[in-house]
């Protein structure tokens, strides 16, 4: 089909959607300049795949996707009037929040912890959440109220002569610990052959699994000060009462065995204030962006969740500065904070590991940051992979492994990049398929960047593609349960859709493939060809549209339709007669059940004249 003299110009290996400039001819020849809901093989290019309904719940702001032990996956789902659902009841909210606008979650041991927000700070006056998968409640818990008498037993016992006040803690579901109560404590003179009976034990509310009686070593009562509250306070090791309705106990120990102490519950907070994200880190919980207080950072005491010190626990970071924390993440055994437009980092002190106050905090970067989104996750977890974790900024994707890579990650789309409303960024939401090696961007404008790092993660080895779908895009996650590379969910058009690699359309919306190639030229610069010829080397099904242009875009040149099979057993080639300095190439499959798979796209060409005559003056 080529002519004789014309020479081919081969395009096989495909690296992605480029956009930095309004100059087509500034797309290196072997990107694209449109790359419409595709992926990329080792060589080439094809039709992303389609989607199907998993739920139909109505307008869905946020969903999150956990894992309980022994449980089937589920969703937590957020509709637009502040109902929150779990994927397994659809019909019945665990939780109801008018004003929350949306919510972050994060996994902790078996149970989920959930804050609401709208997206700037937690909700005004509401608390975090934890979810055990069938009863959702606010974190902590009040202290105990009522009153309690501590008595000498008739029992011969060990507890050592002196004063000993005693005091009670509820221990929830969760196995928090709550503040000591009730307001008076309980004292007795103990003789030091005796037993100590305790009564009127309060019943916790619901949600309450034990009681905890706690106590002082003895006290002289010669240097007695009635100061309640001056005097540290142990766990008395039988004094777990394992129910909610015991409201009687007798206790005996020696002083020798009060050795786990309690003091820290007396600082605690008994709810712990919302905020626009939730994280984990080396074993704590982490909490920031409050409402009033949008540059704190709460941290909890490790292995205990939903222990926050009211007065050490919390980190207050660069407070003088615009705008609250957005977003943490823990990478390398420190925890990054970050601002919309500042980096933080700190890391747990050896000489205070659980009095966060005293942690120093070092300014990382002035001019990188993000929103309650911005960092990517990475299946049912926000945080880095072995090397870097990604950082969605106003000016740019950023791979951070230690400092922010220059170039950043969205070099190739520049130009596409710096087009989003600023207003929306807080929209952004980011994840990392460490499976599938693709990175979903999903933008305010309703369409879903798509970074396949196949070849590396780096800025020249990344290939660009935008998805497009048939419905308003509200949210995106992933589904660990799918195994296959392509497991995005997608929230849109009043439900809830996933990515199958057997389907071929969008619910029975067309798939819109579309792809331009770079314009494309022999070696010689300025010079016009005659561009008489092309091949594809295809399969799939349906009609391909193909159409040339030369350089900005005119000289619109239609081919003939390319009728795609799953066999072809040849090459497609079309005669072609465009006359111009370069030519790109355009294939488009509109129709639905249409898909393309393309290995090379070969273009024929043979030169006209060394150069166009000059414009005269």
């Amino acid at each position: 089909m080529a002519s004789r003299d014309s020479a081919g110009i081969v395009l096989a290996q495909v690296n992605g959607l480029y956009n930095r400039s309004i100059f087509d001819d500034s797309v290196p020849s072997d990107h694209l300049s449109i790359a419409e809901n595709i992926t990329f093989g080792e060589s080439g290019w094809g039709t992303r795949y389609g989607t199907r309904s998993l739920y139909n719940v109505g307008t869905i702001r946020r969903f999150f996707h956990y894992n309980r032990l022994n449980e089937v996956p589920r969703l937590l789902i957020l509709n637009e009037s502040g109902d929150l659902f779990d994927s397994t009841r659809i019909t019945q909210s665990i939780l109801s929040i008018p004003r929350m606008v949306d919510f972050t979650a994060a996994q902790f041991f078996n149970n989920i912890y959930i804050t609401p927000h709208d997206r700037n700070t937690g909700i005004e006056n509401e608390t975090i959440y934890v979810y055990d998968g069938t009863r959702c409640r606010p974190v902590g818990g009040a202290a105990p109220a009522g009153s309690i008498a501590a008595t000498v037993s008739n029992l011969s016992g060990h507890v050592e002569a002196g004063i000993h006040i005693f005091a009670i803690s509820y221990e929830t579901d969760t196995g928090y610990i709550t503040k000591p109560g009730p307001v008076i404590y309980a004292t007795v003179t103990a003789p030091g052959n005796r037993q100590i009976d305790i009564t009127g034990i309060p019943i916790g509310p619901t949600g309450t699994v034990a009681r905890r009686i706690l106590t002082t070593r003895r006290i002289d009562p010669a240097k007695y000060t009635g100061n309640q509250d001056g005097y540290e306070f142990y766990f008395v090791p039988t004094g777990r009462l394992a129910d909610n309705t015991t409201i009687t106990a007798t206790v005996d120990f020696y002083d020798a065995d009060l050795l786990a102490t309690a003091d820290y519950l007396f600082d605690q907070l008994g709810t712990i204030p919302a905020g626009v994200g939730i994280t984990t880190y080396q074993n704590s919980l982490v909490v920031w962006g409050e409402y009033g207080e949008p540059s704190t950072v709460r941290i909890s005491k490790q292995g205990d969740p939903e222990a926050f010190d009211a007065v050490d626990g919390l980190l207050t970071i660069a407070p003088n500065e615009s705008g609250g924390v957005k977003n943490c993440v823990e990478f390398r055994d420190s925890l990054y904070i970050l601002k919309s437009q500042r980096t933080y980092s700190t890391s747990r002190d050896l000489v205070n590991p659980e009095l966060p106050a005293f942690w120093r905090v070092i300014s990382i970067d002035e001019g990188v940051g993000t929103e309650c989104f911005g960092i990517a996750s990475i299946l049912d977890t926000t945080g880095p992979n072995t090397d870097a974790f990604i950082v969605a900024a106003f000016s740019g994707i950023y791979l951070f492994n230690g400092l922010y890579n220059q170039p950043e990650f969205s070099w190739k789309i520049d130009d596409l990049w710096h087009n989003i409303d600023r207003s929306r960024f807080d929209e952004i939401q980011v994840y990392n398929d460490i499976v599938g090696n693709q990175i979903y961007v999903f933008l305010p404008d309703s369409t879903i960047l798509v970074a396949g790092y196949r070849n590396g993660l780096g800025f020249q080895a990344v290939r660009w593609a935008r998805w497009t779908f048939p419905w308003r895009i509200t949210a995106i996650g992933i589904n660990v349960e799918a195994d296959r590379a392509e497991h995005l969910l997608i929230a849109g058009d009043g439900q809830l859709w996933e990515m199958d690699p057997l389907k071929r359309n969008d619910g029975v919306e067309a798939i819109h493939t579309h792809v331009r190639y770079a314009p494309q030229a022999q070696d010689t610069e300025g010079a016009v060809f005659n561009f008489t010829s092309l091949k594809l080397r295809a399969l799939g099904f349906g009609d391909v549209q193909v159409k040339l242009f030369g350089l900005d875009g005119v000289n619109e040149y239609p081919v003939r339709e390319i009728g795609l099979t799953q066999t072809p057993g040849k090459e497609y080639g079309r005669l072609t007669n465009l006359v111009s300095e370069r030519c790109a190439v355009e294939l488009e499959l509109v129709n639905a059940s249409e898909y393309i798979r393309v290995q090379k796209l070969t273009l024929f060409a043979y030169p006209l004249w060394a150069e166009r005559p000059s414009d005269s003056a």
